[in-house]
This record gives C-alpha cells, structure tokens and sequence, in this order.
C-alpha cells in the first residue's frame, strides 16, 4: 500500500481530511506512531526493529490509532481532551477499527489492543 493510497484509505474511512500523514522507513524504539495536535500531523515509523517493513495489519491498526487522536483533538464538538487514551478516544478507535475491519478485527489486533485497554466492550465478531 502507498503512502497515497494510505492516506486516502483513512480519509476515506473518516470523512476526515484536514490532517498530514507521514510514514516514514525508519524504527523507532518506543513508538510505531506519533500525533502532533498543534500541527494535524500524523507519523508512522513502519520498519520493525530488524529493518523489515511492519505487516499491513499492524500499519492500519497504528494509523487509526493516530488518526483517533487527530478526531479526539480536533473534530469532537464541545470536548475537552481529559487524557490521550480516555473513554472518548477508545470509542473513536474502535468506531474506526470496527468500520475498517467491516466488523470482524482480527483476533491479533483484537488482543493487542485489549491488553493496553484502548478499546471499549462489547467486542464486535472477530475473525477466526
């Protein structure tokens, strides 16, 4: 998938169009993404720590993660951000994942995000 096509994807699937994405062929340590409020801007790092790109579920999976953040900031009407991870960031990200997975996240996504708590019950159907 290109960076365009990436891109277009998430606009796509979020009406959202007033932000800047940049997928960078670089490892980051402690981060597969990073959002910028001040600026709308979105980056990824897509290489793993051996040099070899990230698998196209793990890149959508971070890109909507950020992408919740960029809706949490910016297109939430009379919200004040209360923390980056709160109730209404979860339930922009799992509105984004479950529209991006039609329904059916895939289990390995699904644990992921269970075990760091960013996703509110109930859990749609999950791919076998």
């Amino acid at each position: 998938m290109t960076k365009r096509e990436l891109r277009d994807k998430l606009q796509n699937l979020s009406g959202v169009k007033d932000f800047f994405i940049f997928v960078l062929d670089k490892y980051n340590p402690k981060y597969w993404g990073l959002y910028y409020p001040p600026v709308k801007m979105i980056v990824i790092y897509k290489l793993k720590e051996n040099g070899k790109p990230i698998g196209e579920n793990m890149l959508v999976k971070t890109c909507l993660h950020e992408l919740a953040h960029h809706i949490q900031f910016h297109h939430v009407k009379n919200y004040k951000v209360k923390s980056r991870h709160d109730e209404m960031f979860k339930k922009i990200y799992a509105d984004l994942l479950v529209k991006y997975y039609k329904g059916n996240i895939p289990r390995d996504i699904m644990a992921e995000i269970k075990k760091y708590g960013l996703f509110l019950e109930p859990f749609k159907s999950l791919k076998k």
